[in-house]
């Protein structure tokens, strides 16, 4: 400096001026959380701001503000730094997300800021679902198959499903999707399982039952007409599921009775019947309860009983009296009939009269002729039809 006089002078300043145009730096470092390969973590993740600006005065002016945040917005939009409050040596942690950044933000002495940012982190710490279907406690003649399916609302399952098909008859209650007391195991996307039960009831039965009407039956289905009562009896096989008999005049469709599968036989019905009976059809029918449309099985019998005697009716004096009746010169003649009103027909008879006597064997019904020579007749029977019902009596007739 000079002065107008011509005196020459210096100046100096007081402190010196230091200049920063260098932006300060960060990162973020990550930890735990057992991370995969799939890109997922399964658990919380750590993560540490680390800040960086020289110390040195003559080339950068030291970090002033910091701040974490997941607002993701530009360096120079920060109004406001909390300098990690309440956040200790500035550790954040991320809990579960199907996606998040995180931007970590920094400011030197001089003004110049920038920003940093993690990769997208992907975070699961919930267990898939395992659901196992296809069971049933209801017997069926069909394949079985038990799936088990895998939900997982974050991550994902690494497989959605598998299944196991049960084909042969069984009776079992740990069935799983791989397998008789094999559950399997699903896994997702972070690397969490979970394990699936083997419960699922499983009951098969691909057998027929059988049925067999035994007892008073000849070996062509029928029977023999016959007095007295007619009993039946029904046997057969049974698979574990089990079945139903019906029973009926006809057709076999009145329930009767239900049979257990656990001895594989049986022979627990008896029909007895006692009623006059002409060539009717007593038939039956057993049915799975798989309900299996084609495993149905049926037999029957024809049934003659008859219980009833012939009768003698219709007693009439015919005056041939010296002419021949029934081959005796001189007589009167006596007619009555001989009936069965029953199943059988009559068969055969026997009279004894005043003066005389006859045996006789007959089909069916019949007009018989007695002659005598003197009235009244004392007429003593015995009549009988084809299975052996026979009446017996004395009359006074034909006076």
């Amino acid at each position: 400096l000079q002065d107008k006089a011509g005196n020459l002078g210096d100046c100096r300043l007081s402190n010196p001026i230091y200049y920063d145009n260098t932006d300060p730096t960060c990162s973020i470092d990550l930890s735990g959380g057992n991370y995969q390969s799939t890109g997922w973590y399964w658990a919380d993740v750590g993560l540490h701001l680390n800040t960086y600006d020289s110390s040195n005065k003559e080339t950068e002016s030291g970090v002033k503000n910091y701040d974490m945040s997941t607002n993701g917005i530009s360096a120079n939009s920060v109004t406001t730094y909390t300098n990690c409050q309440n956040h200790p040596n500035c550790d954040y942690t991320q809990g579960e997300t199907k996606g998040q950044i995180w931007y970590g933000y920094v400011q030197d002495n001089a003004g110049n800021r920038n920003r940093c940012n993690t990769k997208k982190l992907y975070v699961d710490k919930t267990d898939p679902v395992c659901t196992v279907t296809g069971g049933s406690s209801s017997w069926t003649y069909k394949s079985k198959t038990i799936t088990a399916t895998c939900k997982d609302n974050t991550s994902g399952c690494k497989v959605s499903s598998f299944s196991h098909e049960y084909k042969s008859g069984m009776n079992i209650d740990d069935a799983g999707a791989q397998g008789r007391d094999k559950g399997g195991t699903f896994y997702d996307l972070s690397g969490r399982s979970s394990e699936c039960s083997s419960n699922q009831k499983v009951k098969i039965d691909k057998s027929c039952p059988t049925i067999y009407v035994s007892g008073n039956k000849a070996s062509d289905w029928y029977s023999v007409r016959q007095k007295g009562s007619f009993e039946l009896k029904l046997k057969g096989s049974v698979g574990p599921a089990g079945a139903k008999i019906y029973g009926g005049w006809g057709t076999a469709d009145s329930y009767i009775m239900s049979i257990s599968g656990s001895s594989g036989s049986y022979e627990e019905y008896t029909d007895s019947f006692t009623a006059e009976r002409d060539g009717e059809r007593r038939k039956y029918k057993i049915e799975s309860n798989t309900n299996n449309p084609n495993c149905s099985d049926s037999d029957y019998v024809v049934m003659y009983i008859d219980n009833s005697a012939p009768t003698i009716s219709n007693f009439n004096r015919t005056n041939n009296n010296g002419s021949n009746c029934n081959g005796h010169p001189g007589t009167y003649c006596c007619t009555f009939d001989v009936s069965d009103h029953g199943l059988s027909g009559y068969s055969s008879g026997s009279f004894s009269w005043n003066g005389g006597s006859e045996n006789v064997s007959r089909s069916g019904a019949h007009t018989e002729h007695i002659g005598w020579s003197t009235t009244p007749l004392n007429l003593s029977y015995t009549i009988c039809d084809t299975v052996g019902n026979c009446d017996s009596g004395t009359r006074e007739t034909c006076s």
